[in-house]
């Protein structure tokens, strides 16, 4: 066989390699917001107790899931634009809150969260920041949560709201489910300024390293197994729970972020709260149908919650700040279901975080 022959074999191969890549890359990034909405629809998840009486849950619930990510300097994720029948995500990659009355001229109110402030579960109207808009008519509520983001994250969000001069005159951050998730899981991250994404992210930047025949052909198709056929993130117990050292310095972490927002925010003439937000591990409003004793997920996850929250109490306690409420437990007096897993919550539920908002707002004006 001659070098020609050699070459335009090369050529061939580099061109079927290319295009089965392409195939297998497009087909992967089609067909996984159809897995993801079709899960969701398939899921017991809608048939949760907090849902009793919904209509449509299911497509609510697969609405969310279809909802695709995009990578953001510094926060490192934001939701994409996104229209749906229930769930919809606006230009700039944030949940949209109806308004009851449009005006210009309106303060905002800007709340940061992740996922339960975000409204997993929900329609756009059902969102916590969506009552708050119909509780707080003088104000803009904005909905800047995001699936998944830590307190750190939301203060990287509020640093690029004020670099682009759109700092809401409230903000108002609700953390500590994520911060624990995140921050006493090494199979996240052992970072205590990591998120969720971290690994992928990671993953990606060495892929892209140089141009070797590894990283070029080979680095994509061995990387595609691990996206479709995902390890759990619960096999063992959060480190946290035999950690003290650790558990104290991600309790620290989440208050020092809460600090340095509300410095941010007081030193611009903003007001700031800080809300450790609440969990079904804290409550005593119905839970049984969640198992949170004996399920796998729950078992490992739930003690570090329980200690993480703890350990920030005392902090609160000692350091006294004007800015701190403690939401874990505004759900107590509910005889129904409140909670569809450990940290999210039905509309009622959200109805009634809104209110409870509103009181804080309304006694801090008084």
């Amino acid at each position: 066989m001659n070098l020609k022959n050699i070459f335009n074999n090369l050529v061939v191969f580099a061109a079927m390699y290319a295009f089965l890549l392409l195939i297998i890359t497009l087909s992967y990034d089609f067909i996984t917001p159809i897995i993801k909405a079709k899960k969701a629809s398939s899921s017991n998840l809608a048939s949760a107790q907090a849902f009793a009486g919904v209509k449509d849950q299911k497509a609510i619930l697969a609405n969310a899931r279809s909802a695709p990510k995009q990578y953001v300097p510094f926060v490192a994720w934001k939701q994409k634009p996104f229209s749906s029948k229930y769930v919809n995500i606006d230009e700039n990659g944030f949940r949209k809150t109806p308004q009851p009355k449009s005006s210009d001229n309106k303060k905002t109110i800007g709340i940061f969260g992740s996922s339960p402030i975000w409204g997993r579960g929900v329609k756009d109207s059902q969102t916590m920041p969506a009552y708050l808009a119909v509780l707080e008519k003088d104000y803009t509520v904005k909905n800047f949560a995001q699936r998944g983001y830590t307190s750190r994250q939301n203060l990287d969000l509020l640093i690029n709201l004020i670099a682009s001069n759109q700092m809401p005159e409230i903000v108002i951050f609700n953390d500590g489910f994520v911060d624990t998730y995140v921050l006493c899981n090494p199979q996240v991250t052992t970072s205590l300024n990591g998120h969720g994404q971290e690994k992928k992210i990671a993953s990606a930047l060495e892929m892209s390293k140089g141009h070797s025949f590894f990283n070029t052909f080979l680095s994509p198709l061995l990387a595609l197994p691990g996206k479709i056929f995902k390890k759990s993130k619960y096999k063992q117990p959060l480190v946290c729970t035999k950690d003290n050292t650790k558990a104290k310095a991600v309790a620290n972490t989440l208050y020092a972020n809460w600090q340095m927002a509300a410095d941010l925010v007081q030193s611009r003439g903003g007001k700031f709260i800080a809300i450790l937000q609440p969990t079904a591990y804290h409550t005593k409003s119905p839970v049984e149908e969640l198992k949170l004793k004996t399920k796998r997920k729950y078992k490992t996850l739930g003690p570090s919650v329980l200690a993480i929250y703890s350990l920030v109490t005392q902090t609160v306690s000692e350091k006294q700040p004007n800015w701190f409420k403690n939401f874990t437990t505004i759900y107590d007096g509910s005889k129904n279901y409140v909670f569809f897993d450990d940290i999210h919550v039905a509309a009622h539920g959200n109805k009634i975080y809104a209110a409870k908002i509103a009181d804080v707002l309304k006694a801090s004006n008084d």
